[in-house]
């Protein structure tokens, strides 16, 4: 795959660059899916999150919860 060059555009009230098509097909990355960014010296890696962003979100809720619920039992 070639190299590609993208601006940084404004979206909304940030910032945001488009992935061309070809790279998101070669991926299989689709509209919702999820990419965690890390970066490496003056480099940043993506990549697709391996659980879907709403399992996430329902196991962080849970955490929440069963940490606030029990924080009073744990506190020995």
């Amino acid at each position: 795959m070639k190299d590609n060059e993208r601006r940084i555009k404004k979206i909304g009230d940030g910032l945001g660059i488009a992935i061309p098509n070809e790279l998101l097909d070669a991926l299989g990355l689709q509209r919702g899916d999820t990419l965690t960014f890390q970066q490496v010296d003056d480099t940043i890696v993506m990549k697709k999150s391996r659980v879907p962003s709403e399992m996430a979100i329902d196991f962080s809720e849970a955490l929440h919860y069963f940490i606030d619920a029990y924080s009073e039992t744990n506190r020995d």
